[in-house]
């Protein structure tokens, strides 16, 4: 006797998924979006480890790491993807502005000074001071100044304010004399 036919089916291997970035680099506290190229069947996985639960066609990434995947359809999984890179950048720590002198003279000046040595942008009264991007800002006008740090895109929490007041210089003073002569023991 014959034995009643199986029916056996070679289900293809699915295609080598691809990764899109939304963005590779950004800042801690935030996130980029990576896009299968595959609407099902993706897992995710992080420095070679699959990423429980995460098999959705796009995966948000909070962290730095090295993030690949792989597509599996009717029990056949594809070849690992090429890995994308991310790198999440620290937020500058939040600076301190010191100033030589917080009261000063109209027509002179006080230098203030940033805690951090790059990606400095100084303001006053919550405006950015064109070109005021150095270590230090020579202020010559009173107002409120704060900085923010910028580094890899990644801006800093503002600093606090600091105060600076200018002071009018006094008017020359006018010496009158009641008399412009007068005898010796005597006064005026």
């Amino acid at each position: 006797l014959i034995s009643a036919p199986v029916v056996l089916i070679a289900h293809p291997i699915p295609t080598t998924p691809v990764i899109t970035a939304i963005h590779k680099e950004f800042c801690e506290g935030s996130n980029t979006i990576l896009s299968s190229s595959s609407a099902t069947g993706n897992q995710w996985y992080k420095e070679g480890l699959a990423i429980d639960g995460a098999t959705e066609p796009t995966y948000t990434v909070t962290e730095s790491g090295k993030y690949t995947l792989v597509v599996t359809l009717n029990n056949c999984a594809s070849l690992i993807s090429g890995a994308v890179v991310l790198i999440a950048y620290p937020i500058p720590t939040t600076p301190v502005i010191t100033a030589i002198h917080k009261e000063f003279c109209e027509g002179s000046s006080t230098i203030l000074t940033s805690s951090s040595a790059t990606g400095n942008q100084w303001y006053k009264e919550g405006l950015a001071i064109e070109g005021a991007t150095q270590e230090s800002y020579t202020a010559t006008e009173s107002g409120k100044y704060t900085l923010v740090v910028t580094l890899n895109n990644c801006a800093s929490m503002i600093s606090g304010a600091v105060a600076l007041i200018a002071h009018p210089i006094p008017t020359t003073p006018v010496i009158t004399a009641i008399h412009k002569e007068f005898c010796e023991g005597s006064n005026t």
